[in-house]
């Protein structure tokens, strides 16, 4: 008996607990998504009419609603308000104006709350991205050994004196999906991402050099949205542009510095130089991760790497006086030179699918054309530190001594310059995304 009364009082508890689970979770609400219905179709900017109904047995806490990427990651601050009723019917403005959005498939979500328990509703929209513009031009000047300047070219041609930093610099470069544009120094300056306008700071990691080395090596934005950057530690590490996060970090060889990376499929290509001697060589890296493949000689100090196909890189560079380009197969290593020039090269710039702008120390710029590995001298002058390619107007910007022209990369055909009031060093054009 007392058995049976033992059972009873476990049974009567476990019903009691059940029930206490139940009232804790409590009943799901009722949520349906009427606007925008599947396949919805919105080019950015554009305002979105969410609408829905939403009802819950005692109360509806919150109304979320999210639009998410492929990824299930939202890309709009997430919209929460209370509903006035229940049940209710709500209508909510939903603005889209990041011009950042790639064009794509992104999923509205609603999200309804009550107590504990929640309920969905969602519906796929297409997004076509808005129009490419561009925002300004971004130039860093040298009016010093030790600091750089900052000045911003708007859209109406004007220039303006944003900033001047103390620090040493040998690399820049600019993400416009990130809205951002970084900046090294070899033995002061950190790395440091500034917003894109350059008024404001992202994120900094410190300069550890010591002892006259210097740190950073190198800075490269590259088609993996990642900024890749050298350091003497013997690393290459993937920065997230918008955060400063470490994704990877690809390791050098021995004794070996990095001067220029690239992305090639599924690969990282490492230019490296040797710490003592002339030596170089070409690293090749997993992409993403950094794991080590392999690695192939090279008898170049590398200005600039361009991808060609998922497997072969253009490769420019310097060797005994000469300009050179090669192409080379990543997973080989053999490859041949298309071109070689009678002057070392300066600075080089994609200004198309199959052609660059490659400039020359002695002053010369000459359009490369891949399919006759053909070289048009367009245009002459001092010597070029930088280049940089408008996509929107197909305008190519060039850094001269102190100052910054535009020409056509097809004719090369002058167009605006302006005076930078110091030793220009790089010309970095921010898009809309």
């Amino acid at each position: 008996m007392g058995y049976q009364r033992s059972l009873a009082v476990l049974g009567l508890a476990a019903a009691l607990l059940a029930g206490c689970r139940k009232e804790d979770a409590g009943v799901k609400p009722v949520i349906t998504l009427l606007r925008p219905a599947d396949g919805f179709a919105l080019t950015v900017p554009d305002t979105l009419e969410v609408e829905l109904d939403v009802y819950g047995e005692d109360r509806v806490d919150r109304v979320l609603v999210s639009v998410l990427n492929a990824d299930g990651v939202p890309v709009l601050p997430v919209l929460a308000v209370t509903p006035a009723s229940n049940p209710a019917r709500l209508t909510l403005p939903l603005a889209i104006t990041n011009e950042t959005l790639p064009s794509g498939t992104y999923r509205v979500q609603a999200e309804a709350r009550a107590g504990d328990a929640s309920a969905r509703d969602e519906a796929a929209m297409v997004v076509t991205a808005a129009p490419l513009r561009l925002r300004h031009i971004m130039v860093l000047t040298r009016p010093a050994p030790d600091q750089f300047g900052v000045l911003r070219i708007d859209s109406l041609g004007n220039v303006m004196n944003v900033n001047t930093v103390l620090a040493d610099l040998n690399g820049a470069g600019v993400s416009s999906a990130g809205q951002a544009f970084l900046t090294i120094g070899p033995f002061t300056g950190p790395l440091t991402a500034y917003t894109s306008n350059g008024t404001g700071v992202r994120w900094v990691r410190p300069n550890q050099s010591n002892a006259g080395l210097p740190w950073f090596t190198s800075l490269d934005l590259c088609s993996d949205g990642f900024a890749h950057v050298g350091s003497t530690d013997g690393s290459v590490r993937a920065y997230n542009v918008s955060s400063g996060a470490v994704s990877s970090i690809a390791t050098l060889q021995s004794g070996y510095r990095s001067t220029r990376c690239t992305v090639v499929g599924q690969r990282l290509v490492i230019a490296q130089n040797a710490v003592a001697g002339p030596q170089h060589l070409l690293r090749v890296c997993q992409s993403p991760g950094g794991a080590y493949v392999t690695d192939h000689a090279l008898d170049l100090d590398v200005v600039r790497m361009d991808a060609r196909t998922n497997d072969l890189v253009l490769v420019y560079g310097n060797r005994n006086g000469e300009g050179v380009v090669q192409e080379r197969s990543v997973a080989s290593g053999g490859g041949w030179e298309p071109r070689t020039w009678p002057s070392p090269i300066t600075a080089v710039e994609r200004a198309d699918a199959g052609s660059w702008i490659v400039a020359l120390a002695n002053g010369s710029l000459e359009r490369f054309t891949y399919a006759n590995a053909a070289s048009l001298t367009i245009g002459s002058g001092s010597p070029v530190q930088d280049l940089a390619m408008d996509p929107v107007s197909g305008l190519m910007y060039a850094v001269r001594g102190q100052e910054l022209a535009a020409f056509d990369p097809q004719s090369g055909v002058a167009g605006t310059t302006w005076a930078l009031g110091a030793e220009g060093a790089y010309v970095l054009p921010v898009l809309n995304r």
